[in-house]
């Protein structure tokens, strides 16, 4: 008798007190059918608003960063070093219209044929494996979302793509310039010497695992999902696959892309290529990120 007057007590409680056609978590209720999101509470939809750190082999004095036009050689000055290599880049929060402004000014400098054009997320982050009687194919799931198949090396060399349209803009090479106006090296974002060094000149030559750092400046959100491996021989004839793993959710505006080395392959004669790399969007800097100068001339 006192069990079943107190499982009505306590029917009558949840009656009155619990919140119906809603789904009870602590002190909020959410719909039933509503979709529950996790949204950042900053005001500003795009917190990367500058880059700063500490330059490890920086020996030129207060000095600036500087963007070099490649056409006439003429400087721009996007941020400031002090003497002991700390440094400043404010970040262009409309960086695509500043960016629209100055290919508008340059196309006078542009030699004879020579065409400027905008980079897409889908021309970025590609398998680039046309050409030999190979072209890529697109197939158009919605407006928005496409699949394209590199079919040159296999099959399943594919990449889906949400508003992969979308204009996508690099950081610019970052010179390191002093007082005087020379320009003696440049800056990057690794994990290590060997990197940073590797990325200077264009990823050849040796390489070995770590990590190295991008900002690119997005049109619009857009999303990259794809898998890109390339047999590669070495120059002694040895086989191996070069794996490129591809998962980006791009937000408008400025991203950092992280690129992790985590397999090299390691040849008979000594020499290392990358075998895995992985590309994805961090939110913070990695707490092992290393700037590094690297002279022009490497």
């Amino acid at each position: 008798m006192k069990l079943n007057l107190l499982l009505f007590t306590l029917f009558l409680i949840l009656l009155f007190f619990y919140p119906k056609n809603d789904t009870y978590l602590g002190p909020i209720a959410i719909a039933e059918n509503a979709t529950a999101s996790l949204h950042n509470l900053s005001a500003d939809p795009n917190p990367f608003l500058e880059i700063t750190g500490t330059i490890l082999n920086y020996e030129n004095g207060e000095g600036t960063i500087t963007e070099n036009n490649f056409w006439t050689g003429d400087k721009t000055t996007i941020g400031t070093i002090e003497e002991n290599g700390n440094f400043n880049i404010p970040l262009d929060q409309d960086f695509f219209t500043t960016v629209k402004k100055k290919m508008a000014a340059e196309e006078k400098d542009v030699p004879k044929g020579g065409v400027l054009n905008y980079h897409r997320v889908n021309t970025v982050f590609t398998c680039d494996s046309e050409g030999f009687g190979y072209k890529n194919t697109t197939e158009h799931i919605n407006d928005s979302i496409s699949v394209i198949t590199y079919p040159r090396y296999a099959e399943t060399n594919q990449a889906a793509f949400k508003n992969g349209e979308s204009i996508i803009l690099k950081l610019p090479l970052l010179y390191l310039t002093d007082k005087q106006g020379d320009s003696h090296s440049l800056l990057y974002a690794a994990s290590t010497p060997e990197l940073a060094a590797w990325m200077r000149s264009s990823g050849v030559g040796d390489i070995n695992t770590g990590y190295y750092l991008e900002w690119i400046f997005v049109e619009n959100a857009a999303t990259v999902q794809g898998v890109c491996a390339i047999p590669t021989i070495t120059k002694n004839g040895e086989e191996y696959t070069n794996t490129t793993n591809t998962d980006l959710e791009l937000q408008a505006g400025w991203n950092i892309i992280k690129h992790d080395i985590t397999d090299v392959y390691t040849s008979t004669e000594g020499q290392t290529k990358a075998e895995m790399t992985r590309i994805s969007v961090i939110s913070e800097l990695p707490k092992d990120l290393k700037w590094f100068a690297i002279n022009q001339e490497y």
